[in-house]
Formats: structure tokens, sequence, C-alpha cells
């Protein structure tokens, strides 16, 4: 996707203070950076970023005083980062409540500022504002009065033959310099004039002045996984589909009431449309077979008897989930322990649970763009067909009077087909209330839903499952992802 619509100029005349400025910025307040082009379209719908970033620019147009703001959210990463936080926040912003999000965002003072990076409640003077009296804080670029921000690099003596390095900020290539301040602000290149290269064909430092050199900064995120959006659209899917059609039995049901039909059964019916349907599924007879469903669920790391032998099992998945159960029950352990201020503050952003949480987002994120892939995609697409109208047959009134059960009822139909007595229908339901508790957690895995929907899912299949085997809730047994 173009992110040219999403780009927001810088001001004009940067220098280098104000560089160095917005890659401090980035560092401290930016986690997991974004560009727009991975927010917009799975965390944020297009029309929505799109309206509000007109609206963003024709409100910066509008105040010469965010020069910083607009310095700011020049960065795609930063920009990006920010519309998947007021995404996050707050699900269902318009425009007008994003731009006000962002704005607010890059006019926080560092003090105000939580620690998760987002702005306070209440709209406070910020240190990226422009100075309007003597002084400035610390987040401001330097006037003709006198500012807090980094004073100007030292001025270091001329090698003969080669220019003196400019300021600090970040340039193209693979080295480090520092910024005024001490501080490792990313990586840089010397000057094109700078002889002795050995940095892969691109001009960097002179062999001869090593010493001069600053040390890598931990903080600068070199390795980046690239997390295709389809392969976690897919496993959210394959994960719901393979819970409700096999572990719950609508395949199997759907196919016994095709199969009957097809040996004479006296089930009459009405409708044409439905009809058609099941004597196309005789006539084609090509859809995905159990030990073929089984062996795409592997890919989540469901195994199961009717998986084809050597079959590859992503046992990984089926250990990052359950750590993630874990991670989420912690999280509302700790929040429901700690009553007074202090505790309750430790609790939230910053527990560690909640960083716990975050590590394995990112691990079951890359796990899942490795591993589900290839046609994986396109099987997962028909089964969710083929689920929709299994269902639709299964609740259909000819099937209910044929099976005499009240119609519409999916639960009643398989419980007839099955045979599942009374006793154990409880069973069937909160399989069922446990496939939409894993659809929580998947969708936070997605980018779509919040940590908090994470939360809520675990506690929902924590209790659902401990419901069904008898045993009690946080049992380490239920931390799996089952069919």
């Amino acid at each position: 996707m173009a992110t040219d619509q999403y780009k927001i100029r810088e001001p004009n005349g940067v220098n280098d203070v104000e560089r160095a400025l917005r890659e401090e910025f980035r560092l401290r307040y930016i986690v997991n950076p974004q560009s727009p082009s991975d927010v917009v379209g799975t965390a944020m719908e297009p029309s929505v970023a799109e309206a509000a970033t007109s609206k963003i620019k024709e409100h910066l147009g509008r105040h010469s005083e965010l020069r910083v703001a607009r310095l700011l959210l020049s960065d795609p990463q930063i920009y990006g980062t920010i519309l998947r936080e007021c995404r996050t926040r707050i699900p269902k912003a318009g425009p007008d409540e994003v731009k006000d999000f962002v704005v607010k965002y890059v006019t926080t003072t560092g003090a105000e500022r939580r620690t998760d990076g987002t702005p306070p409640t209440e709209a406070t003077t910020t240190d990226a504002t422009p100075p309007t009296e003597a002084t400035t804080t610390d987040a401001t670029p330097p006037t003709e009065a006198t500012t807090t921000a980094p004073p100007p690099p030292p001025t270091r003596g001329r090698m003969k033959g080669r220019r003196r390095r400019k300021g600090p900020g970040r340039r193209s290539g693979g080295q480090f310099k520092e910024a005024q301040d001490g501080k490792h602000v990313g990586p840089v290149t010397a000057e094109p004039d700078v002889p002795g290269s050995f940095s892969g064909g691109v001009k960097g430092w002179d062999p001869c002045a090593v010493s001069k050199l600053a040390f890598v900064n931990g903080t600068e995120s070199f390795v980046q996984p690239t997390v295709d959006p389809t392969s976690l659209e897919t496993a959210r899917a394959l994960a719901y589909v393979t819970a409700i059609g096999d572990g719950l039995g609508v395949f199997d049901a759907a196919d016994q009431i095709r199969q009957a039909w097809l040996n004479g059964a006296a089930i009459t019916f009405h409708d044409m449309a439905l009809l058609d349907d099941l004597y196309c599924a005789e006539r084609v007879r090509t859809q995905i077979t159990r030990p073929q469903r089984m062996a795409l669920a592997a890919m989540l790391g469901i195994e199961d008897d009717d998986l084809p032998p050597g079959t590859p099992v992503n046992t990984e998945f089926r250990t990052i989930f359950g750590r993630i159960i874990n991670a989420c029950l912690r999280f509302r352990q700790e929040q429901c322990e700690c009553r007074d201020g202090s505790a309750a503050a430790e609790s939230g952003w910053e527990s560690a649970s909640r960083k716990a949480a975050e590590l394995i987002w990112e691990q079951a994120r890359w796990n899942l763009h490795n591993k589900v892939t290839g046609i994986a995609m396109m099987q997962t697409r028909e089964l969710s067909e083929k689920l929709r109208q299994d269902c639709i047959l299964l609740a259909h009134p000819d099937v209910a009077q044929y099976l005499y059960v009240p119609g519409g009822n999916v639960f009643s139909a398989l419980a007839a087909v099955h045979g599942t007595p009374g006793d154990r229908m409880v069973n069937v339901v909160a399989q069922e209330q446990a496939a939409k508790a894993r659809d929580l957690i998947f969708s936070w895995l997605q980018g779509i839903g919040t940590f908090d929907d994470a939360v809520a899912g675990a506690i929902q299949l924590d209790a659902t499952e401990s419901l069904m085997t008898g045993l009690p809730p946080g049992y380490p047994a239920l931390s799996a992802l089952t069919a």
C-alpha cells in the first residue's frame, strides 16, 4: 500500500538539533515502531486513517506554533505507531478523535506522559511546543532565546585533508555517531570524502580513526520482523474453524445428513437452493477431508488421531499460546491483588506479566508468519465457507423436521446426529464458548483486538475449559490450544 497519502511533510529548515530531538523522542516513547502502511488496513480502517491524516495536516497548517508536532509526525514510524496506539485505546475512533489523540500525543511533556507513552487526559503544555517566553523546555527547538536543548557539538580540531563532521542526527549506513549529550542516536556514515571505507561498498568509517567511533546502542532496533497480516488472519480463522467444525462436530454432523439424504432418507427439502448445494457437493466430491483438515490444523500445533503420518506439527506455537494464557491470567490476578494506589500502578502497563505478554505477542506473530503459509490461506477460506453452509444445513427447518428437533438450533441438530445425551450438551456449549474466547486472543495477535480483549478471552477460556474437564481454574493442562 502506498504511504504517500499518510505522509506528513516535515517543517522547512529542519536543523541537526531538531533531528536529534525527533530521534530521541522516537527512541524514548515509540515502542515496537510501525509505519502507517503496517497499521492501515489491519489496526485501522483506511478511510479513517486517510481522513484523520488530512485533518491533522490541516490543523498543523493553521497552527504554526506546532512546528515540533509536525516535526515528530513527519517520521512515519512515529506517526504509524501513534495511529496503532489510538486504535488500541479508542477502537471505534472517528477521524476527529484520531486527530485529537495524535496531536495530544506529540504535545505532551515527558513528565506528564504515562510510562506506556500515552498522553494524559487533560490538555497540557508540552515539551514539544515552540517557545513563547525567554526559555523553553528540553524538547523545544532553539530560537533566539536561551533553551535547554542539547548544546551544539564541540569544536574539533581539523584533521589534515578532511572536513569536520557535522552535528548529530541519523544518516544512512551502518555506523553510529554520538549526539551532543553523549547519547548514541543511531546509524550514520562518515563524510563522503573520508577515505578508506570498509562498509560493504558504501562510504563509511575511516580505519585510521576508529577510536572516535561510538559503541552500538542496544536501544536501536536493527532486526525488526516483518509479519504478513494475511498469515495472522488465516491463523485466526483456522483456529475458529477447527474448534467449531471438527472440535464441535459440525462438519461430521453435516456430512452425515448429506450421506443420509444420498442413501434415500426421507428428508424433504423445500429450499431449492439448499437442494442444489447438496447435489453439487455429491457431484463434485472434492471437499477437504478430515485428514487434510487436521494437517492444516497442525500449523497451529493441534494434534489428532487422523493426522497423516509424517505431518509436521507446530508445537512451538502450542507452547507460546499456553504462555499467552498464563501471562493474561497472571495480569488479571495482579490487578485483583493490587488495591492500593502504588501497587495498582505497578500492576498496569509496567507489570511483569504485561511485559511478558507483549514479548510473547511478538513471538507468536513471528511464528505464525513462518508456519501458516502456502495453500493454507485458500484452504482456510474454503473451510470457512463450508462451516457457514454446514451450520445453515443443520439449522434448516427441513433438517429439523427430519431429526425431530426445534428448527434453527444447531446445538439440537448436533445432539440428535451424534446422539449426545442431555447431560453432556453443556460440554458442547462450553466448547463453542471456548472457541470464541480463543478468537479474542487471536484478534489481539492479529493487531485488531486489545490486550484487554486477550485477558477477557483467557479468563473465559480458563473458566469454560475447567467446566468441561472438572479441573479447577488455572490448572496447567488447560493452557493449550485444542480442537
